[in-house]
């Protein structure tokens, strides 16, 4: 490989004040031809143009050189997001290609994916938070939670274009994302929990709800229980499947993570809330007959049908509103309980594993403020070994 510089001439004879060079990068396989990269007085002088020369032959010896692309931001991320449907969770794949198509093409879609900077991912965060909307039309920023997220979503989508050799470098990474503000968490009270039990008890789902409040366990890991999963004798149950919504179309899955799959002890009166349940749908399933469609799961419809996420979550909040206690969504009974097993002094470790948390420093960061007393403890504690009392 070679490169030159020179000035071209003007019809005249007379040469550009500016400069050009070429690079010879080789033979392409396909046509037998000589490559050559080019730029056409583009340099002020002949040491700019052999300075371009020398760099391009050394990103091409290193493997780094881009071949130059008027791909948008837009073009790329269009293609890229279908590609992504193989790689991750239909859920996740449906959360990416809505950030993508209403927050990032909007506002980063018409620059050149190689023209891409720190300084328009800086602009983009700080629009989002300003202005983003969390629906259309609806007027306010977007939370912290969810710019980080868009930004791992570009962080991601940038990492592939690198790969594709489309750009030199993850500009992403040169950013950093706003800090995560720990909001505060809403939960029930002890007593509020046991009133909204106490009013849902004639509930077709009441097992649902004390299995929620009592386990902690995730919405769709609730709807996708199966009865081989569930030991009544034993008195527990294990994870192994959940039910979500995708485009507000019903899905099984795996669970969130490794530790999502895990097996959980049930206390005596749940197991006996679940025994009820078990006979009450026994004799739905009789009472339908032929018509039942028998899906093996404990949370069904009437006929046997599975519950829709969507009208699981309609359902609980109409209980709410009748039980008069205060309003959450259902991902809050999980903190309900983890919050009250807390309280209670249960180990930080066993209710990290009961949650199916990766890991318990998560937990910690989570409900660390849920444990009253844990200092003064720790202390009178040292304070026995130190003083020898």
């Amino acid at each position: 490989m070679k490169g030159r510089v020179f000035q071209r001439k003007r019809r005249d004879g007379a040469p550009y004040d500016a400069w050009s060079a070429v690079v010879d990068i080789g033979v392409d396989p396909a046509t037998g031809r000589r490559k050559q990269l080019t730029r056409t007085n583009a340099f002020k002088s002949e040491r700019e143009g052999w300075r371009w020369v020398r760099s391009t032959l050394l990103e091409i010896d290193r493997g780094e050189y881009v071949q130059p692309s008027s791909v948008t931001v837009g073009d790329y991320l269009a293609d890229w997001i279908p590609s992504m449907s193989s790689q991750v969770k239909p859920s996740t794949h449906l959360s990416y290609s809505s950030l993508v198509k209403r927050q990032i093409i909007p506002r980063l879609g018409a620059i050149a994916l190689q023209d891409l900077k720190a300084c328009h991912l800086r602009r983009l965060y700080s629009a989002l938070a300003q202005e983003g909307g969390r629906k259309d039309g609806e007027p306010g920023g977007l939370s912290c939670r969810t710019i980080r997220y868009i930004h791992a979503v570009l962080q991601l989508a940038l990492r592939d274009a690198v790969t594709d050799g489309l750009v030199q470098r993850n500009v992403a990474l040169l950013v950093r994302p706003p800090k995560l503000v720990q909001e505060e968490m809403k939960h029930w009270t002890p007593p509020e929990a046991q009133q909204f039990l106490t009013h849902a008890e004639q509930d077709r789902l009441w097992a649902a709800w004390a299995l929620a409040l009592c386990t902690g366990m995730r919405k769709g890991e609730i709807l996708g229980l199966r009865w081989k999963d569930v030991d009544l004798e034993a008195g527990r149950l294990t994870v192994n499947q959940t039910l979500i919504s995708v485009a507000y179309r019903p899905q099984f899955g795996s669970p969130k993570s490794v530790a999502g799959g895990r097996t959980l002890d049930l206390d005596s009166k749940t197991v006996q809330v679940l025994k009820v349940h078990k006979s009450r749908q026994a004799e739905e399933r009789l009472a339908w007959g032929p018509a039942y469609q028998d899906s093996g799961l404990v949370f069904t419809c009437e006929n046997g049908e599975l519950v829709h996420p969507e009208a699981f979550g309609r359902a609980f909040k109409r209980l709410i509103k009748k039980s008069g206690v205060p309003t959450i969504r259902f991902h809050d009974c999980r903190h309900t309980s983890a919050s009250l097993a807390l309280q209670a002094g249960v180990n930080i470790l066993v209710v990290s594993k009961r949650l199916g948390h990766a890991s318990v420093s998560f937990t910690l960061d989570t409900y660390g403020h849920e444990m009253p007393g844990q200092q003064q403890d720790a202390a009178d504690r040292v304070a026995a070994v130190v003083y020898g009392s």
